[in-house]
């Protein structure tokens, strides 16, 4: 299931995890326009539209894919997953330097997961990229990465095309 194995930098490629028909339709019609979320210093920190997606089958497929790697290789405790959350990047939009924790019930992420729906020949840039710049998850259409929710991470500004992704965090007790 995962191609690449890079634990040293804290995130898990899974080649294929949803086919390209099931990415196709994931892309229609879920999104609303103007997500923006200013950052300590002014500036837009995100820039996309989102949506949120309740798909019993998408979830699934979703949550075997991470138990698998989870069980493989993180080994963290995992009670449920959050909805899942499909965004959109036009040319401009962007997610900045961010961690996927944050106060109340984002407190209890534990692993994050991110699956491409476009194909990357439909984008330029828009890279998620982990720790510095540079450093990205090598994603084709339908591949997710896993990684822990408490790694630095962020998408890249697209400069052309559509970029669109889906999203999830799956929780779990505080760690010890």
């Amino acid at each position: 299931m995962s191609e690449r194995n890079d634990l040293v930098a804290g995130w898990l490629v899974a080649r294929g995890v949803l086919d390209a028909e099931q990415c196709r339709a994931l892309q229609g019609g879920r999104t609303a326009p103007g997500a923006i979320v200013a950052s300590a210093d002014g500036g837009a920190a995100r820039r996309s539209s989102v949506g949120w997606l309740d798909d019993v089958a998408v979830s699934a497929r979703l949550s075997e894919v991470v138990e698998a790697l989870n069980s493989a290789h993180f080994h963290f405790e995992l009670e449920e997953h959050e909805i899942l959350q499909v965004a959109s990047y036009a040319p401009g939009d962007t997610y900045g330097w961010h961690i996927d924790l944050g106060p109340g019930a984002a407190s209890r992420r534990k692993l994050s997961i991110s699956v491409l729906l476009s194909d990357p020949s439909d984008f330029d840039g828009g890279e998620l990229e982990f720790g510095v710049e540079g450093c990205t998850a090598d994603l084709g259409l339908g591949d997710a990465v896993v990684f822990p929710s408490y790694l630095r991470h962020r998408v890249a500004p697209v400069t052309a095309g559509l970029r669109r992704s889906v999203v999830g965090w799956f929780t779990g007790p505080p760690f010890r």
